[in-house]
């Protein structure tokens, strides 16, 4: 499966027109320093439990957490910032 998901990467990076040596995890850096310096309304806690860092089943929470108020803020923000 990690095979196919790089494989799909190289895909992405190419049409993208992004770094060749680009990885997902760069792109995750990424969100994580936008949300944390550009976002100053969205608290600590809230992006770190965004990330997955907050708890240790970290699959779970990404695809059954309800939308918080606070998961609003950052989505908002996220779409003020990135549209």
């Amino acid at each position: 499966m990690k095979k196919q998901v790089y494989e799909i990467w190289k895909t992405i990076v190419k049409d993208a027109g992004l770094p060749t040596d680009m990885s997902p995890h760069d792109c995750r850096l990424t969100h994580i320093n936008i949300v944390e310096k550009l976002m100053p309304e969205v608290s600590k806690t809230t992006w770190k439990e965004h990330l997955g860092n907050a708890a240790s089943a970290v699959s779970e929470i990404h695809y059954t957490r309800p939308l918080t108020p606070a998961q609003a803020i950052l989505r908002e923000s996220l779409d003020r910032i990135l549209v």
